[in-house]
């Protein structure tokens, strides 16, 4: 649903049994449609997106049996405490201007394989609590994102196949990353004092686009370390 005016629908929802793909865009969505757990009555939905939608409760709960693709984008109240039950999710995409992330309950979700976060401040608390606990990650994506690590962090990933660093902005000591069966990586963001450290393997194909905001010579110089343990050429644009 996609419309600029204002009104109310009431969907009959036993008439939507094999309903598998629902999008809301720029949606109200009430307290009631959440505490009466309406995404459990779709039966068959595999994929549920909400975009630029507002929500009148400070907690949104998500239960679906089915469900394999979830994204919640542009929320307008930041504020909101999201617990997802969701033992079958395969892919969750979130921000911007959603909630800060460590207000996510990600209850059961075991499986999931894709994780996409927009303009989401990474935190110590964050890696921890989350990061470390989707040992069946497959794809990682930071896009903007604001690295605020106040001690070195570690995050090991066996399963993870491709990691994407887009528009990073990273202030800490160090963010190292270590995926043993990692074959593609992406990076494109700003050269701080204190370069982050990622973990590589040699298989896999790199593509680095490497930018400083200032001329500093000496910043440059630490370009290398950005690749530990990285025993292939890498090619680095400025």
């Amino acid at each position: 649903m996609d419309s600029s005016s204002c009104c109310k629908i009431n969907i009959n929802l036993a008439s939507c049994k094999s309903l598998k793909f629902l999008r809301l865009e720029r949606t109200e969505i009430t307290e009631e449609w959440f505490r009466n757990q309406q995404v459990s009555e779709f039966v068959s939905l595999e994929t549920l997106i909400l975009r630029s939608y507002k929500i009148s409760t400070r907690n949104m709960c998500i239960r679906s049996e089915n469900l394999k693709c979830l994204e919640l984008k542009l929320c307008a109240d930041p504020f909101v405490n999201i617990d997802i039950s969701v033992p079958g999710l395969k892919k969750f995409v979130y921000g911007p201007g959603t909630s800060a992330f460590y207000h996510i309950k990600m209850t059961g979700c075991k499986f999931l394989k894709i994780l996409e976060l927009t303009e989401v401040k990474v935190t110590d608390r964050l890696i921890p609590d989350k990061l470390r606990k989707l040992i069946t990650l497959e794809k990682l994506k930071f896009f903007r994102c604001d690295f605020m690590l106040s001690n070195p962090v570690k995050l090991y990933l066996e399963n993870l196949i491709s990691l994407e660093l887009r528009g990073m902005y990273c202030r800490a000591e160090s963010f190292e990353v270590e995926s043993p069966n990692l074959v593609s990586m992406s990076y494109s963001g700003y050269l701080m004092p204190s370069p982050q450290i990622i973990a590589i393997p040699s298989n896999a194909h790199i593509n680095a686009d490497i930018r400083s905001d200032c001329y500093n010579i000496e910043r440059l110089a630490g370009v290398p370390q950005l690749f530990w343990s990285l025993q292939r050429s890498v090619s680095q644009l400025f």
